[in-house]
């Protein structure tokens, strides 16, 4: 505290770095820092002797021994897990002798720190540089292979003393923050915003990532597909005797638990639970994780490949209200004259009434549903007309071309808004109808 206190009254860059080891009693690699004599095999006995039993149904199964981890509870087992932690302290005082990693001197003092240990936690402390993190970074991935202690970057944390955000930003990326910038990249490139100039993000990246029968758009999250390919290794290795997989003795896996998943060991062959054949593919996993606390929406959109994939994106934001209306624009902060509907001026603008309500639209629809041969409807809300679309008829062809003439008459209707607006170009109710007509209809 007293060096963090004196970095920041003297404005000089600081680096914090709080680990959080994965598993760190469950992970140690026995051969770590253990090497050989009698004494070091009589404590390598005792990390072997113990033996394990699981309940299935109640009843115990055959006894087996373990391959690597001490247990937590054990007077001894905290004193063994000082031994693997011993390791990464050598490893940092030899950074520091040879210029690797600079720490942090104590004001008015000769001490220099540069780690601090207790138990399973600790502490980094040392100048804040490019270098420095990246040779930290370097440094805990080998101590990582060696000991099997393996950093938690989700868990850890990195603190700048008399440091910009932006620049913390910018360097933490080393540490194992590259799954959430790219993420990040692919919002940007979404919604049309770059680092100087940001853009609204309209709707959240997790109904962005849903797939599209759930109501989401169906981009997939980079997590959900690098936790599935990191699974399609387990599943290799469960059913894939041939192959390479299966010859190497030591692998680091890194086992993730997936709710509603299981592979299962079945008579003759491991199975997965996620497809009806059994056999496990990446695709299935990715659905299932993306689909995670999303909830359900009653009328998803329908997705026809012959409608243009703007004008069906457009249809989605709309069913979530997040396009830019006047309503839309002032919850977001954006500062208006009025929230009332450019065209009537009577009711507050949101997307049902300037695509549904709005008397000047309602006439639009009364045009289109009389070419349609349909006695004249009306709706509420965007909701409602993607439910009527989806669900008249009995003849599915004639279903997907109602559709798609609504998808286009709601996509015309917006675009004579947005001319009204920025363009003062005002459209009659007949035109748009007619426009209708020659679009869509043909």
């Amino acid at each position: 505290m007293k060096c963090a206190h004196g970095q920041k009254k003297s404005k000089e860059k600081m680096l914090l770095f709080k680990v959080d080891f994965n598993k760190a009693f469950d992970s140690v690699n026995w051969e770590f820092g253990m090497g050989r004599g009698k004494w070091r095999g009589w404590i390598q006995s005792c990390l072997k002797i113990p033996t394990l039993s699981v309940l299935l149904n109640g009843s115990p199964t055959k006894e087996f021994g373990m391959g690597r981890g001490i247990r937590q509870g054990d007077p001894l087992y905290p004193l063994l897990f000082l031994i693997a932690i011993e390791g990464l302290h050598i490893v940092m005082e030899e950074a520091c002798a040879k210029g690797i990693f600079r720490g942090m001197r104590i004001p008015n003092s000769d001490l220099c720190i540069s780690h601090l240990l207790y138990a399973d936690d600790a502490l980094f402390v040392g100048e804040w540089s490019d270098d420095n993190i990246k040779n930290l970074t370097r440094i805990l991935r080998c101590f990582h292979v060696s000991s099997g202690l393996k950093v938690n970057f989700n868990k850890s944390r990195i603190f700048g003393i008399s440091v910009d955000r932006q620049e913390v930003t910018s360097l933490v990326e080393p540490l194992g923050c590259v799954i959430k910038k790219l993420e990040s990249i692919r919002r940007r490139f979404l919604w049309g915003g770059t680092n100087e100039h940001k853009k609204i993000n309209w709707v959240s990246w997790q109904s962005v990532t849903a797939p599209k029968e759930i109501g989401g758009l169906g981009m997939g999250s980079l997590r959900a597909l690098n936790l599935s390919l990191i699974t399609k290794w387990i599943w290799r290795l469960k059913v894939d005797n041939s192959g390479l997989w299966s010859k190497i003795s030591e692998i680091n896996m890194l086992t993730t638990t997936v709710r509603d998943f299981q592979l299962m060991n079945g008579r003759d062959k491991w199975m997965c639970t996620l497809s009806s054949d059994g056999v496990f593919y990446v695709d299935a996993l990715r659905l299932k994780i993306d689909c995670w606390n999303m909830p359900l929406v009653e009328t998803p959109l329908r997705w026809i490949h012959e409608i243009t994939l703007k004008v069906t994106c457009f249809m989605w934001r709309a069913n979530l209200d997040r396009i830019p209306t006047a309503c839309a624009l002032l919850k977001r902060g954006i500062q208006l004259e009025s929230p009332l509907c450019t065209y009537c001026e009577n009711e507050e603008e949101d997307a049902s009434h300037v695509i549904l309500r709005c008397p000047m639209v309602v006439q639009v629809w009364e045009w289109v549903f009389r070419w349609c041969d349909i006695s004249n409807v009306q709706f509420g809300s965007v909701e409602e007309l993607l439910k009527f679309s989806t669900q008249w008829g009995t003849c599915a062809k004639k279903r997907k071309s109602l559709i798609s003439i609504c998808y286009g008459t709601a996509w015309l209707i917006w675009k004579a808004r947005c001319d009204w607006f920025f363009k003062k170009s005002r459209i009659s109710p007949v035109k748009v109808a007619d426009l209708v007509k020659s679009t869509v209809f043909s």
